[in-house]
């Protein structure tokens, strides 16, 4: 079991989500983590059950786990409520506009967060000690 989990979220209501969702699988498969992690997409805000499944069906290329948040949120409100569907005990959040532009990208990040006295803000990492979530500052 890796203890990475990376969430993306797929956030249905954003201007020109079909082609950001696109964007982030295009750069994913091309630009390989360099760590092991397992891939969850959260799927918030979409209009429409077809919108939904069209997000569905284009993730199917990638191996994924799903996620649903039904929140009316343009917040990452949901955030809180995914750690309670992940193992993983540190997280990385992309957001819906993420774009991944080299490889290595997710090792880069999680060997600088293991490094003493480093720690990142807010949703990007996120070293959860029990089953609530817990997003600040880390290190000394």
């Amino acid at each position: 079991m890796s203890e990475i989990g990376v969430v993306y979220t797929a956030r249905g209501l954003d201007p020109n989500w079909q082609a950001r969702i696109e964007r982030f699988i295009e750069s994913y498969l091309r630009h390989p983590p360099g760590v092991g992690h397992r891939l969850y997409i959260l799927y918030k805000n979409f209009a429409t059950p077809e919108d939904l499944k069209w997000a569905c069906v284009k993730f199917e290329v990638l191996s994924t786990c799903e996620l649903f948040n039904h929140l009316d949120s343009k917040t990452l409100a949901g955030c809180t409520e995914v750690r309670a569907d992940v193992t993983e005990p540190i997280l990385c959040h992309l957001n819906s506009s993420s774009e991944i532009m080299h490889a290595d990208w997710l090792k880069k990040l999680y060997d600088v967060f293991n490094e003493p006295d480093v720690g990142l803000v807010l949703y990007w990492f996120s070293r959860c000690k029990s089953s609530c979530a817990r997003y600040s500052l880390f290190g000394s």
